[in-house]
């Protein structure tokens, strides 16, 4: 299960730091809604895994907590990762 989590983090990443206008100009004027909805999915998917990590970093119990929040809060989704591959996959 980790494994498939991780892969899962892995795409979100990638999808999110992948611009709509990349996508629109590739796929040509037909297919701009659907790419739309695309990059919405991914968002809304990167934002759920953004708050899931900034949850389990405020309730768990472990050194530089402060610190971790601090970075996830402001690095948006590229800390949520790094939180979750250097701190809640190494303690799991």
């Amino acid at each position: 299960m980790n494994k498939k989590l991780s892969i899962f983090a892995l795409l979100v990443l990638l999808f999110s730091l992948i611009s709509s206008k990349v996508f629109a100009q590739a796929a040509g004027p037909g297919l701009g809604i659907g790419i739309l909805v695309l990059i919405i999915i991914i968002f809304v998917l990167a934002l759920i895994f953004w708050l899931w990590m900034l949850i389990d970093c405020i309730r768990r119990e472990f050194e530089q907590k402060v610190l971790w929040i601090v970075l996830i809060l402001l690095t948006g989704i590229i800390g949520a990762v790094l939180y979750y591959f250097l701190v809640k996959r190494k303690s799991s």
